[in-house]
This record gives structure tokens, C-alpha cells and sequence, in this order.
């Protein structure tokens, strides 16, 4: 599965070709919906975790980003209760 938001790019010929080559099925999220992106959960979580810290220089600071940022990636939570609330809204 391949979700998707309504960015142009993501419907290009070009990723049609992988879409298919892959034999992926494209979930395109509805304009203006960043709740139902889950990596907006990630970053809404990621920006929370790294407001109160400190770095002394940009490397610090983007090494935090990216361990706080795997940290709830890795996490399958996020994935799993949003594809089981978007796919069951796309059964009804």
C-alpha cells in the first residue's frame, strides 16, 4: 500500500509505472486532511519531545531530531491505529 497526499508528483506517469511494476495499491488522503497523515502524528510528537531540550550546535540538534524522530517511526503504533481508522472509513 502506498498512501499518498494529493501532491502532484505522486500521480506522475512515472510513479504510475512503480505503482504498477510493484503491484502496489495508492490510497490518496483527502485535500486538507493533515490529521489523516500519520506522519503528522510523528512530527506533532517529534516537535512536543524536542521543545524543552537544548543543543549546543546544529549536528546535536539534528542527531536529536533524527533519534527522536526513529524513536516513534520505529513505533508500529502510529501505523497500525491509523490504517485501521482510514481503512475502515474507506469501507463504508
Amino acid at each position: 500500500m502506498l498512501v499518498c497526499d494529493n501532491f502532484s508528483s505522486h500521480f506522475a506517469e512515472y510513479v504510475d509505472k512503480i505503482v504498477n511494476e510493484q503491484d502496489l495499491h495508492r490510497v490518496a488522503l483527502p485535500r486538507y486532511s493533515p490529521d489523516l497523515n500519520p506522519i503528522e502524528q510523528i512530527w506533532k510528537s517529534v516537535k512536543r519531545d524536542l521543545s524543552p531540550l537544548d543543543a549546543s550546535d546544529l549536528e546535536t540538534y539534528r542527531e536529536l531530531v533524527c533519534s527522536i524522530f526513529h524513536d516513534y517511526a520505529d513505533r508500529i503504533s502510529f501505523a497500525k491505529s491509523w490504517i485501521d481508522r482510514f481503512l475502515s472509513i474507506q469501507k463504508l
